[in-house]
């Protein structure tokens, strides 16, 4: 009897002890939570190095509209003094974070006599590029000549890096636009 009577006594400090014995919990809650954060984090650099990448294709887009803006990639006339090889590579050199830029470009330069008649003739620019995000860059060089007004249109397809972002799709097109009318050259 007095052995039950000492349990009583004893068993508010027994659950106390029970409560404070957690020993393994911060574990088990580091593994619960590393795997989600984790992914987060590399989620956060992907989309981090693909927004710069973007920024980077939007300079290097508006550096080359600059050539052609200026008379540097057009006579007054109309006639081309660099190709299009040479305009992506000008952009590219613009644009060295973006990986194999030359081969993946697509290039869409048209150039029409108003705005208006610029927009009848242009597809949605994210349309621009390969074929259903496979396949070769496309490109069209039409860049116009003095006064014309024109539409520069870039697309990459971005392979994404980080296997755990794959599960979006394995492509993102990045897209970089300038609209302008050529100078009185």
């Amino acid at each position: 009897m007095a052995r039950s009577v000492h349990d009583r006594a004893n068993r508010p400090r027994r659950r106390a002890l029970f409560r404070r014995a957690d020993g393994g919990a911060v574990s088990v809650e580091f593994a619960l939570l590393i795997a989600p954060f984790l992914m987060l984090l590399m989620g956060l650099l992907e989309l981090g190095y693909m927004v710069q990448a973007e920024s980077s294709l939007q300079f290097a887009t508006d550096t080359a509209s600059r050539l052609i803006r200026t008379g540097k990639v057009t006579t007054r006339s109309g006639e081309t003094l660099m190709t299009s090889d040479q305009l992506i590579e000008e952009l590219c050199g613009k644009a060295p974070i973006i990986p194999d830029c030359a081969e993946h470009l697509s290039l869409h330069v048209t150039s029409a006599d108003s705005f208006t008649a610029l927009s009848k003739d242009v597809e949605t620019p994210s349309k621009i590029g390969p074929e259903k995000l496979r396949g070769t860059p496309s490109i069209e060089f039409s860049p116009g000549g003095a006064s014309k007004a024109t539409l520069v249109v870039a697309t990459y397809d971005w392979s994404l890096i980080i296997p755990l972002t794959k599960t979006l799709g394995s492509k993102r097109r990045l897209v970089a636009t300038a609209v302008f009318r050529n100078e009185p050259f």
